[in-house]
């Protein structure tokens, strides 16, 4: 008959005892402990993995976005030293990459210009700020302007030049201050309106001529100008032309702002936009009084 107080194995009230409960334990301890081990440094190998993984993949859209970008990009020393170059910025210079590594960026300005890049380096790399300047190089045959836009990167020590062709802009700079300079330096007074006859502009000698300040007329309309000694019907027919023709030209009589009455030669063309619809109206007279009293006394 068995004994029912003496415990069946190691069991008392159904509990383990402590030395048993201490032996399983170390028991678990010793097998757990190595796949834990495990688990964790799988899961800081992926946790490793994963950023390294964005990093990499970051750093290959950056080489891509840089060596494929439509603007010249040049990596440069405070000195002005070439780090690297993308390919838009070797092609600038008509050159391999490996020939302007090492080279100073300012090796290839124009003596003339040299010394504003050199300032816009100093504020970019001593002051810590985006700077922008206008150079022309000197390594074409034909003269190339290009804007450059530096960059500074403080954790590195180095900069970003990026640099974009201007020349073409230049050019047409070049064009519009020779028109400025005949338009302003014209005999004729000259008018600039819009479609609708409102004046945009005026030169030196309309004011000379007509008494009015450029101030005094802008943004008025033109109409304003005409005079009373012409019957509406003549200015009918005049803008019956032009619409039909696109220009007019003729006598008409006109007056000053002092109310002095003069006769003037005008010529108006009409400016066309992408649409074939007119844009603008250029309007160019002269006072030909004179010419007209002198006609009156040899009849």
């Amino acid at each position: 008959m068995l004994n029912k107080n003496k415990p069946r194995g190691k069991l008392k009230h159904g509990l383990l005892t402590n030395t048993d409960t201490k032996l399983m334990s170390d028991k678990h301890t010793l097998v757990a402990e190595p796949l834990i081990q495990k688990l964790d440094s799988e899961l800081q190998n992926n946790d490793l993995i994963a950023p390294h993984s964005i990093q990499q993949e970051a750093i290959h859209r950056y080489s891509n976005l840089f060596e494929f970008a439509p603007v010249a990009y040049f990596v440069i020393k405070p000195d002005s030293e070439i780090v690297t170059v993308n390919n838009p910025g070797a092609s600038l210079f008509a050159t391999d990459k490996a020939a302007l590594i090492g080279r100073k960026l300012t090796e290839y300005i124009c003596p003339s210009n040299q010394q504003a890049f050199i300032e816009a380096l100093d504020l970019t790399f001593h002051n810590n700020q985006s700077t922008r300047v206008e150079v022309k190089l000197s390594h074409h045959s034909t003269p190339l302007w290009v804007n450059i836009e530096l960059k500074p990167d403080t954790n590195e020590g180095q900069g970003l030049a990026g640099l974009i062709d201007v020349s073409s802009l230049k050019e047409h700079e070049v064009e519009m201050a020779l028109i400025s300079a005949v338009y302003n330096s014209l005999t004729e007074a000259v008018i600039v309106e819009d479609k609708n006859n409102i004046i945009i502009n005026v030169n030196p000698s309309f004011t000379k001529l007509t008494g009015y300040q450029a101030d005094e007329v802008i943004g008025q309309s033109s109409l304003f100008l005409r005079s009373n000694e012409e019957a509406p019907l003549f200015y009918e027919k005049m803008f019956e032309i032009l619409n039909k023709t696109g220009k007019w030209e003729g006598e008409v009589s006109s007056t000053q702002k002092n109310g002095t009455s003069y006769i003037k030669w005008l010529s108006i063309s009409s400016i066309y936009d992408q649409n074939n619809d007119i844009s603008h109206r250029v309007s160019i007279f002269s006072d030909i009084s004179e010419k007209k009293n002198a006609e009156a006394l040899t009849c």
